[in-house]
C-alpha cells in the first residue's frame, strides 16, 4: 500500500513540474553542518552553558550519522513525524479502528507553509509544505530565547520580534526561509530541538485528524482551488467546525494520550486566547 502511494505522490508532484528533494553532495552538507555547529557552540559558550563542551562531541556524533544519509533533512522529520503519529493511532483503539494504513505523507517542495491532505487512489496523500519547517524551527527557537517567567524583559521581547520579523517576512514573499535563522546551543538547543519535533508531529497529526474524523470522504466533501507557488491546486474545502475537530484530534495523536482527562489543556487555552480574541474568532467562525 505505501509503495502505491508513494507512486502517488510522486505522481502528484509531477503534475507540478515537482520532484522529491535531493540530496545536496556530501562536501556542502558538511561544511553547513559544521558552521551550524560552530555557531551554536559558540552561542552557548556565550551564556556559559555547561552542555557547550558535550554538544560539540554529540554534534560529531550527529554530522557523522547525517552524512550517511541519503534521503533530505526535511523529508527525514517529516517522514519521523508521520511515523510517530502511525504509531500512536496503532496503540489507541478509539484510533485504530478507523485507520486503514493508507496515507502516505511527504513534503511538497513549494516553500509556502500550508499542509494539505488530497485523495488519491488507494488513499490520501499529506502534503507539508518545506516553509512549514522553517517557520516552526524559527518561532521555538525564538520562543525558549525568551523568558516564560519574565515577558516583559528585554529577552523576551527581543524573541517577540523575531517571531514577527518570521511572519512578516512570510506575508512578504509568501516563504517563511528569508526570514530570520535563529540559532541556539547547549541546554537550550536540546530544548529547542524537542518542542520543534513536538510542533511538527502536531501538525502531521492535524492531518491525520481529518482523515480520522472522516472529513475527506468522498461522499460529503467539495474540492476548492486555491493559489499555491506552483499554481492552482485543488483541495478539499473544510468548515472551521472541522478544523477544530482535527486539532482536537492532533492533540490526542500528539500528546499520545486517548482522554483528555489524562491532561489538563485549561492553562494552555486560558494563556493562549484572551476574551478579546475569544470574542473575535466566534464572530469569525460564525460568518463563514
Amino acid at each position: 500500500m505505501k509503495e502505491q502511494l508513494r507512486a502517488e505522490y510522486e505522481n502528484y508532484l509531477s503534475r507540478y513540474g515537482l520532484k522529491p528533494r535531493p540530496q545536496l553532495p556530501k562536501e556542502v552538507r558538511e561544511a553547513s553542518m559544521r558552521e551550524v555547529v560552530r555557531i551554536m557552540y559558540e552561542e552557548a559558550r556565550s551564556r556559559d552553558d555547561p552542555m557547550a563542551e558535550h554538544m560539540m562531541t554529540l554534534s560529531e556524533e550527529r554530522i557523522e550519522r547525517d552524512l550517511a544519509e541519503t534521503r533530505h533533512p526535511a523529508v527525514i522529520s517529516i517522514e519521523k513525524a508521520a511515523l510517530s503519529v502511525e504509531e500512536t493511532i496503532r496503540t489507541l483503539p478509539a484510533f485504530a479502528e478507523r485507520f486503514h494504513d493508507n496515507v502516505f505523507v511527504g513534503e511538497f517542495p513549494t516553500g509556502s507553509m500550508n499542509c494539505e491532505t488530497v485523495r488519491v487512489e488507494g488513499g490520501f496523500l499529506v502534503l507539508v509544505n518545506s516553509g512549514t519547517l522553517t517557520m516552526l524551527q524559527q518561532v521555538v527557537t525564538f520562543l525558549c530565547r525568551g523568558d516564560a517567567d519574565n515577558p516583559t524583559s528585554s529577552a523576551s521581547l527581543e524573541a517577540a520580534d523575531g517571531i514577527a520579523d518570521v511572519l512578516a517576512n512570510y506575508v512578504e514573499h509568501g516563504d517563511p526561509f528569508y526570514g530570520p535563522k535563529p540559532l541556539l546551543g547547549g541546554m537550550l538547543s536540546m530544548l529547542s530541538s524537542s518542542l520543534s519535533r513536538a510542533a511538527e508531529k502536531f501538525v502531521v497529526a492535524h492531518e491525520y485528524g481529518h482523515i480520522l474524523a472522516g472529513h475527506l470522504a468522498e461522499s460529503s466533501t467539495q474540492s476548492i482551488a486555491i493559489e499555491s507557488g506552483v499554481g492552482t491546486i485543488e483541495v478539499v474545502r473544510k468548515n472551521h467546525e472541522q478544523e477544530f475537530e482535527a486539532d482536537d484530534l492532533g492533540y490526542r495523536l500528539t500528546l499520545g494520550i486517548d482522554a483528555y482527562d489524562k491532561f489538563d489543556l485549561k492553562p494552555i487555552d486560558a494563556a493562549g486566547i484572551s476574551d478579546d480574541a475569544s470574542t473575535i474568532l466566534g464572530g469569525w467562525n460564525r460568518s463563514l
